[in-house]
């Protein structure tokens, strides 16, 4: 198991992965983003992004998590903090 993971410090790494995949500073980037709604996202790049946040953090999100169609930012925070043992706060 992965060190415990606050949801403060995933959505710090999700959001940095999320500014070097799109190349923007995504100055209004929030939890309640839409990931279609980023500039130059599509499915595999939101696949680059989950394997990204995967390898920054040490952990190892469930395949599963793709199967719900994560559709907002904080669904990759949450999948993180989830294979991180703890649910986001």
């Amino acid at each position: 198991m992965s060190r415990p993971l606050s949801g403060e410090e995933a959505f710090g790494v999700v959001a940095s992965v999320l500014r070097g995949l799109c190349k923007d500073p995504l100055a209004e980037l929030t939890p309640e983003t839409r990931i279609d709604a980023l500039p130059g996202m599509d499915s595999l790049k939101a696949l680059h992004a989950f394997a990204l946040v995967e390898e920054r953090l040490g952990v190892e999100i469930d395949i599963a998590v793709l199967d719900h169609h994560p559709e907002r930012v904080a669904d990759i925070v949450r999948a993180a903090c989830d294979a991180a043992g703890q649910a986001p706060g």
